[in-house]
């Protein structure tokens, strides 16, 4: 989780009032959200291939390796001009890329 910011919370009065029943107050942390990519070149070389179709799983059965039981992650992504597939706003884990079309 990421820390609030600000991350100090207050002040907190403890007086002879409220000694009884006490006072608190409640902190919200958002998660840590990541970002994964894959980019696909041409064999040999560093030019970069568009067209390549991926799909995007996470690990979510315990069993390392990529299970027909894992959770799809999104919709399929098409590799553009740069040769890039991206997933943003992705919460912390293991994830694998599957080439599931590959261009002409």
């Amino acid at each position: 989780y990421r820390l609030p910011d600000p991350a100090v919370f207050g002040p907190l009065e403890l007086t002879a009032e409220n000694a009884e029943r006490g006072v608190g107050v409640i902190a919200q942390n958002a998660p840590v959200l990541g970002r994964v990519s894959v980019v696909k070149r041409i064999a040999g070389t560093e030019r970069p291939l568009s067209g390549a179709v991926f799909q995007l799983w996470r690990e979510s059965n315990g069993q390392r390796g990529l299970q027909p039981t894992d959770t799809r992650v999104g919709d399929p992504c098409t590799t553009g001009a740069d040769g890039t597939c991206a997933m943003a706003g992705l919460p912390l884990g293991t994830y694998y890329w599957e080439e599931t079309a590959a261009p002409a």
